[in-house]
């Protein structure tokens, strides 16, 4: 199992009422196909993770939306930006006391503005929920659950063969129209665009 995946191969099986190791194998590739699909649909990763040198083009204006959050931690914040007028690297530390971070949506500040060039700033950063938080989201590790569930009961019923497992979006869209606390939850995780960038 990936240390991002939204829920554990125990608790799939207590969910699910499997009681032998059998099936493991698939029941992992089931957490890590919906997992995926959570992702793709929220457009970030959701589970605590820490980003080094991720690389960013210059917004040409004051903000930087960074690609992950909520941020965790401002000991392990770094900044930087790339003086070079080519594609070597030559990276400065901008100083701390002259940005500032909204932790909760994941936005970076910076009075002097972020020159608008391509791959200029790199942000080294820890972000997402950490499983053994208060704040964890049992309601989005039960929508993993449900999803997995989704396939897992298709499997039973004959609709998918062990040969077509692979590609499971389609399965989980439905999975999703036809449940629709399925969907008010992952919308409520969605990455938008946050009001304060257009006020």
């Amino acid at each position: 199992m990936r240390t991002f995946d939204l829920t554990t191969l125990n608790n799939a099986k207590s969910y699910l009422d499997i009681t032998n190791t059998s099936h493991d194998d698939l029941l992992e590739l089931l957490i890590k196909s919906a997992t995926d699909f959570i992702e793709n649909y929220c457009g970030r990763r959701l589970i605590e993770t820490t980003y080094t040198n991720e690389k960013y083009d210059g917004t040409g204006c004051n903000y930087l939306l960074l690609k992950n959050y909520p941020v965790n931690s401002s000991n392990t914040f770094k900044l930087e930006r790339n003086n070079a007028y080519d594609n070597t690297d030559d990276w400065e530390e901008i100083n701390s006391d002259d940005y500032y971070i909204d932790y909760n949506e994941g936005i970076v500040t910076y009075p002097k503005g972020f020159g608008a060039k391509k791959q200029k700033y790199r942000v080294t950063y820890t972000a997402g929920y950490d499983r053994n938080s208060d704040d964890w989201m049992f309601d989005l590790e039960y929508v993993c659950l449900q999803l997995v569930s989704v396939l897992w009961n298709k499997r039973k019923a004959g609709g998918i063969s062990n040969q077509s497992f692979g590609n499971f979006s389609v399965a989980f869209i439905n999975g999703i129209e036809q449940n629709e606390m399925i969907k008010n939850v992952l919308d409520k995780y969605k990455k938008e665009l946050p009001d304060k960038l257009f006020s």
